[in-house]
């Protein structure tokens, strides 16, 4: 199966419509686990929940994982919790990048020389974008 976003074929176990129906809605299901563990990280640590890792959080799901059986439900999730907190990311850069393409197959104007090294911006975002009231 092809998809939009690398152009690669994905592989797919399943070998009947079904299967693969079931094989998605896994997928979907195990997205949405990652993100509710990563919400009620973030809820514990008075932390926005954009500022979790995903990646970190799904490695340390990776490896928490099989020791799940052998513990009780709440301990375990308590301690994955916990671990999930420290997977933080940090402060996004101030940038700021020119609305154009490499090669012209568009509306977007195309890139020249003077988009080669944009002026950055001076002060974060939030004073910048301050709504006078």
């Amino acid at each position: 199966m092809k998809t939009h976003l690398s152009g690669r074929d994905v592989p797919v176990r399943s070998k009947t419509p079904a299967g693969v129906v079931q094989e998605v809605y896994g997928l979907v299901l195990a997205y949405y686990l990652v993100r509710r563990v990563i919400r009620d990280a973030a809820a514990t640590a008075s932390v926005d929940p954009d500022r979790v890792s995903f990646a970190g959080t799904l490695r340390v799901l990776w490896c928490r994982l099989p020791e799940a059986p052998g513990r009780p439900p709440a301990d375990w999730y308590q301690d994955l919790l916990r671990e999930v907190r420290r997977q933080r990311l940090g402060a996004r850069r101030d940038r700021w990048y020119p609305r154009v393409i490499k090669r012209k197959m568009s509306n977007w104007g195309k890139k020249r020389a003077e988009h080669l090294h944009p002026p950055q911006p001076t002060k974060p975002f939030r004073e910048a974008a301050r709504v006078l009231i």
